[in-house]
């Protein structure tokens, strides 16, 4: 709860040291600590983000209606296999 409520303060003082930074070379550093980042402006840029596209991370899932369409699935792995192949969209009502 208190990290919730500092959010306010905090938030832009990370947001002005990450502003300073140079995106190659954070990136790198990211990369060298194993932090996972990605460097997503618009919804669309997850299609073609290295992360997204990584084995088991982008699945075809139908709509309500029959039509296919492509989502990124959760980073998160259960028992060795990825979270997201085949679910299907409720429909609606």
């Amino acid at each position: 709860t208190d990290r919730i409520l500092a959010r306010p303060r905090i938030l832009p003082r990370v947001a002005e040291i990450i502003r300073q930074q140079d995106v190659a070379e954070l990136s790198q550093k990211l990369d060298a600590l194993n932090i996972c980042f990605s460097p997503i402006n618009r919804p669309e840029d997850l299609l073609t983000d290295p992360h997204v596209l990584r084995p088991g991370g982008l699945v075809t899932n139908i709509t309500a209606d029959g039509k296919p369409f492509h989502v990124p699935t959760l980073p998160i792995e259960w028992n060795g296999s990825h979270l997201g192949e085949g679910l299907k969209v409720a429909p609606l009502g």
